[in-house]
């Protein structure tokens, strides 16, 4: 019933659609519909937040920095700030949740 909601993008009823699929938990944005290309599918917004913490290697898997490197670093071991130099990967739990927030990841 949602896909058939989201269908209507430029039509007149589309801000009930929009309204109804926000409700549902869906993260669409509409888009006025483009009488060249009548079949428009909405775009899946990605979290902006996500976007500047993460990214992808060329394996798939998500990649993400060390906390704790921004302030306060003389109490901070110098074996602790070595280490948390280079990123690391997400174990798959979490990149599952990453990928959710960055649908094109």
């Amino acid at each position: 019933m949602a896909g058939a909601a989201l269908a209507i993008g430029g039509l007149p009823g589309y801000k009930h659609a929009l309204r109804r699929a926000h409700r549902s938990g869906l993260n669409v944005r509409f888009q006025t519909i483009d009488p060249r290309r009548p079949e428009t599918v909405p775009k899946l917004k990605s979290k902006s937040g996500a976007k500047k913490r993460f990214r992808a290697t060329a394996g798939g898997k998500v990649r993400a920095n060390h906390a704790f490197k921004r302030h306060n670093l003389r109490k901070r071991s110098t074996k602790m700030k070595r280490s948390t130099r280079r990123g690391f990967i997400l174990s798959k739990s979490d990149s599952e949740i990453v990928k959710k927030f960055l649908p094109y990841l």
